[in-house]
């Protein structure tokens, strides 16, 4: 298995070469609108930078990250002004036409209700636990601004930072977002929560490439099963993600 994908890998590059692209193959730049302990910290050392980074270096690229807004993302790499963008559920390339999804998955996303430690919890077994209620989620969350429709108020958020003030000045009962960075900025905010079971939805996560790079998809998709089968990838989740995992936050 480890000959066949650095064969397929040096196959993807003889491509890139052929079809003009060569000069790009050494360095890509690559966006995202996640926060820790996903990506976005400050030495680079985020559960999803980690993955994504080592699974280009197997096949001889380089990687430029940066933070972007959610809807930005999208864009830049639709556009072509960046390269990929780091995680992304299934589906986008409906509506983004120059996107192209690595079909492996880099991890699953559980989105959840945040409240806090001193409320009564309830059950979100489906959207509609969120009927008459105050909920906040931060602007350009696709699948948030999808089902939540039945909330009393929703409240927009810029940033992952910034949901989790709303929710100390009592703006908002609930706030919602993927499980690890909410875990995460709560306690930079800090505020006591507790996560609501079971989680309102589940995604897989990929990486999408804008067109240009779809010859980049068999070695991507090589390399990150290679990764999951020599136990590199389980490394970099017990070391990154392991230790942040609760399902309550006191302060």
């Amino acid at each position: 298995m480890n000959h066949g994908w650095r064969y397929v890998a040096a196959l993807a590059a003889l491509l890139l070469l052929n079809t003009g692209h060569g000069e790009t193959a050494g360095r890509l730049t690559a966006v995202h609108a996640l926060a820790p302990p996903l990506a976005g910290t400050a030495d680079g050392s985020g559960f999803l930078e980690r993955v994504v980074r080592e699974a280009f270096r197997r096949i001889g690229i380089r990687l430029e990250i940066s933070a972007v807004p959610a809807e930005r993302a999208l864009i830049n790499v639709d556009s072509g002004v960046d390269d990929l963008d780091l995680s992304r559920a299934s589906g986008f390339e409906a509506q983004y036409p120059h996107l192209v999804r690595v079909p492996e998955k880099t991890m699953d996303f559980e989105f959840v209700a945040f409240i806090p430690a001193s409320a009564s919890p309830f059950r979100t077994d489906d959207w509609a636990s969120l009927q008459d209620r105050t909920v906040a989620f931060v602007s350009g969350w696709k699948i948030f601004e999808r089902h939540v429709t039945r909330s009393r108020e929703t409240v927009r958020a810029s940033s992952i930072a910034s949901l989790f003030e709303i929710l100390k000045q009592n703006r908002a009962e609930t706030v919602l977002l993927e499980r690890w960075q909410g875990l995460q900025a709560a306690r930079a905010a800090p505020v006591a929560v507790q996560v609501l079971e079971p989680p309102l939805a589940r995604a897989e996560m990929f990486i999408y490439l804008n067109q240009r790079h779809a010859a980049l998809v068999p070695p991507l998709v090589a390399a990150l099963r290679q990764m999951k089968a020599d136990g590199t990838y389980q490394r970099i989740l017990r070391e990154t993600l392991l230790p942040a995992a609760s399902r309550k936050i006191d302060r």
